[in-house]
């Protein structure tokens, strides 16, 4: 498999690298020149045009399903979980990827999973002033909560989207609740459709608990199933065991 993080990255200390970056996270402005007017609307809604990218033979997808259902407002340690995750993803994870790697974004939307960033090549310029990984970063910045939780219709949906893509492709569901329209067997047949179709899903169980138990014994403490808890820096440990797994 492809490394989806450029070693050389590695060596940068991981705060504060959006800002050097230069991406202005707090407004939708552009990150080359911080005019937070110039683009109202919202990153998302200003690339919404842009088409996604078939990688090419031998390219790693990395597609991220984040939970934003009304759970994830509830405060751990005196910050909303979504506001951690924003944080955590923003200044952690999405920086550290690959230049070679793709990346996409879905939430949840209600009852059902939402595209939000379609998959491109991290360093494609998808906008003037953009590129595709400054776009997956303000699109998590700009997320808000509410709804239910739609375990199944956002791995039915991404499944569907990414199937066909050659390559490694790889699925990280970061969620605090318990599917809330299917049951656990019908979330652990999602899981089965991703293996038959060669595509690796990891799940984060973020301040999750018991309730992930049924996911903790389907995909292996550690292994495919992490445990999130203890706010920032669970989650950090976390998204981190799992680019570990996708590097074996």
């Amino acid at each position: 498999m492809m490394h989806p993080i450029d070693a050389a990255t590695r060596i940068l200390p991981v705060a504060g690298l959006a800002a050097l970056l230069g991406v202005t996270l707090a407004t939708t402005g552009c990150p080359s020149d911080g005019n937070a007017e110039a683009r109202p609307g919202g990153v998302v809604a200003m690339t919404a045009e842009a088409e996604s990218e078939t990688p090419p033979a031998g390219a790693t997808t990395v597609v991220l399903i984040l939970d934003t259902s009304g759970s994830m407002a509830e405060a751990v340690g005196g910050s909303s979980k979504i506001d951690i995750a924003k944080d955590v993803l923003v200044n952690e994870f999405l920086p550290l990827l690959s230049d070679e790697a793709y990346v996409g974004l879905y939430v949840f939307d209600d009852d059902d999973g939402r595209l939000l960033v379609p998959v491109r090549k991290t360093t494609t310029t998808v906008r003037e002033g953009w590129l595709q990984r400054e776009v997956a970063m303000a699109g998590v910045d700009e997320v808000s909560v509410g709804g239910g939780t739609p375990i199944v219709s956002s791995l039915d949906l991404v499944r569907g989207d990414i199937e066909g893509y050659p390559g490694d492709r790889v699925v990280i569901l970061i969620t605090d609740g318990e599917e809330s329209y299917y049951t656990e067997t019908d979330v652990k047949k999602r899981i089965d459709y991703n293996t038959e179709a060669k595509i690796d899903t990891f799940v984060i169980g973020y301040e999750l608990g018991e309730e992930g138990r049924y996911l903790e014994r389907k995909l292996g403490l550690d292994k495919r199933y992490f445990q999130a808890n203890g706010g920032r820096d669970g989650l950090l440990r976390a998204l981190e065991s799992v680019l570990e797994a996708i590097e074996k």
